[in-house]
């Protein structure tokens, strides 16, 4: 762990690159990252025993989301919102990319999620993408397009509204 990691806030040009971060058992807490920073990229190899909550904790990405892998055999996912309460707004300056894991932006029954992207949203390989799993909502502005393409998934859900602002500029 980084000492006062998640009271920091960092630039909107740094890069947060996250390598196998734990032991493998227990999952990272969702207070370890700071909830304003650039770029995240997460490619974690090791094998997870869950997904990582992170319970509405983050909320502003300033620049791009990479997720290109998360698990070994089992790939488990980055969960923004899990469970019923605030309302949060996730602000994500750039593009969404998963190419591996799954990025999930509600996985809770009756949170709503508000999520604004400022650039393109792209799944590729095995990644997956999920605005929502359960009976959550989501309403996101994406002002770029969306990609999607190999063998993962790319699952707005029944609740979502996805509104592309200006798709021709992703």
């Amino acid at each position: 762990d980084i000492p006062g990691l998640s009271t920091r806030t960092f630039g909107a040009s740094s890069n947060m690159n996250i390598n196998n971060w734990g032991d493998g058992v227990s999952n990272p807490g969702n207070s370890l990252l700071p909830n304003n920073m650039g770029n995240l990229t997460l490619n974690l190899t090791t094998a997870y025993s869950g997904s990582w909550q992170m319970g509405g904790a983050i909320t502003n990405i300033q620049g791009n989301l990479t997720v290109m892998q998360f698990g070994t055999t089992t790939q488990r996912a980055l969960r923004f919102t899990t469970s019923a309460g605030t309302i949060p707004t996730i602000t994500i300056g750039g593009n969404v990319n998963c190419s591996g894991g799954i990025i999930e932006f509600n996985s809770g029954t009756t949170v709503v999620t508000n999520l604004n992207i400022g650039g393109s949203v792209n799944q590729s390989g095995s990644g997956q993408i999920k605005f929502t799993t359960s009976t959550g909502t989501v309403n996101a502005n994406i002002t770029g397009g969306l990609s999607v393409s190999g063998t993962g998934a790319f699952a707005p859900g029944t609740a979502s509204t996805l509104n592309f602002v200006n798709p021709g500029s992703g």
